[in-house]
């Protein structure tokens, strides 16, 4: 497999766990009546998945830095799939929230070791271009999930089906792993997973300016995807009762803005640098934020609307996100798989953390979640500014002199 095909691979991993997300969505109302659970209870979901999503990411990224990407790969799928198991059969809430803990685990080896792999191949502005292809090809996720989800609404399945597709996924990213993805890590640290070397690799991370701002641009930014993602289902039906087959076709599109987000992103980043691109796309976000406010306050809210604008600022946030990313890894080639951990992880325990929280205020009124939606990206651009007034486009890229 070649430099572009595990590009395309990496961007594959990235949306295991948005797919995992995405296609429950529709079933939310199902999975809730079904287990005896209010609808607002339907988001705890989300959030374990994405809680463990970003703790373990700090295990697996040393692991792949002493054994390989493939072996913390093939360990992190193996056990998304004994998850996928556990949910589908699941008679509780609880066993639900245990299956949907062990795929967060699992999905964690997919993203930080996805995120690795793309260093290993790239750097500098070529990193945040690759970054940026595999951004896009993750929103097949956000694309392809709530459809299938419709889909399987539509046949007449039952919600646990949803279970037996991310299962069904997860096995064909494993079999293309094991036969036809090489190993990435031609430089295994024999020492990465010691406590010493940990710490030292930790504090060479977090003592970098670059890593340490851009950490913090990326978490921030982050929290509006979990947001989005955590009150979609609960908003829609709430706010403009939608549900079901109609809430996946309208949620599905939103992903058509990553795509041609990241195509304008791809095509920013060799004239401008990643950085004043992810400052351009924020741009979008914030257009998108004051625009759900506009119109909730006019009266002019539904569905459709609240829709398109959602695609706009899907058109800018993971530009944000992608090239925060790559921005961050940049300096730290020799450590790959930890420095991608550890920003993972902080980002999306923050973004989580943060983002269930605003999610519980916000998740019936379109007006206030316009208010959240639009704050968010003016502290990343403001973030993003202050950088660029001080250094301007200097960026340390890890690459000797």
């Amino acid at each position: 497999m070649g430099k572009r095909g595990i590009v395309v691979y990496c961007g594959l991993l990235m949306s295991l766990s948005a797919f995992s997300i995405d296609i429950t969505l529709p079933f939310f109302s199902r999975i809730a009546d079904s287990l005896g659970m209010p609808l607002t209870s339907m988001p705890l979901t989300v959030t374990v998945l994405l809680l463990f999503l970003g703790l373990m990411q700090i295990v697996f990224g040393p692991v792949s830095d002493r054994y390989g990407r493939k072996v913390a790969l093939i360990a992190g799928l193996c056990i998304f799939l004994i998850g996928s198991v556990v949910a589908s059969v699941s008679s509780n809430f609880t066993l639900l929230i245990v299956g949907r803990a062990l795929q967060g685990i699992g999905a964690s080896a997919a993203f930080v070791t996805s995120r690795s792999i793309l260093r290993d191949l790239s750097t500098g502005a070529d990193l945040a271009r690759q970054m940026s292809l595999a951004t896009a090809i993750f929103s097949v996720g956000p694309i392809v999930a709530p459809l299938l989800g419709a889909l399987l609404i539509l046949v007449g399945g039952e919600w646990r089906w949803v279970f037996t597709a991310m299962l069904a996924y997860a096995a064909v990213l494993l079999f293309i792993l094991v036969f036809f993805v090489p190993e990435t890590n031609r430089n295994r640290n024999r020492q990465a997973m010691h406590w010493t070397t940990l710490a030292e690799n930790l504090l060479v991370v977090v003592r970098h300016p670059q890593s340490r701002w851009f950490m913090l641009v990326n978490a921030v930014t982050q929290i509006s995807m979990i947001l989005i993602i955590a009150t979609a289902a609960p908003l829609y039906k709430l706010e403009f009762d939608v549900s079901g087959i109609q809430f996946a076709l309208f949620f599905s599109l939103h992903a058509v803005g990553i795509i041609f987000g990241q195509m304008l992103n791809r095509w920013l980043i060799p004239r401008y640098g990643p950085l004043l691109s992810a400052m351009m796309a924020s741009l979008f976000m914030i257009s998108a934020g004051l625009l759900v406010i506009i119109t909730a306050l006019a009266g002019l809210a539904s569905a459709a609307v609240f829709t398109a604008l959602v695609t706009l600022f899907a058109f800018g946030y993971l530009s944000v996100s992608a090239n925060s990313t790559a921005i961050a890894l940049m300096p730290h080639p020799g450590i790959a798989g930890f420095s991608a951990s550890l920003l993972g992880s902080f980002g999306m325990l923050v973004a989580a953390s943060m983002g269930m929280l605003i999610g519980w205020f916000v998740q019936t009124s379109a007006l206030y979640w316009g208010i959240a939606i639009t704050l968010i990206p003016v502290v990343s651009l403001a973030m993003m500014y202050a950088w660029y007034r001080n250094r301007g486009r200097l960026l340390d890229t890890g690459q000797k002199a």
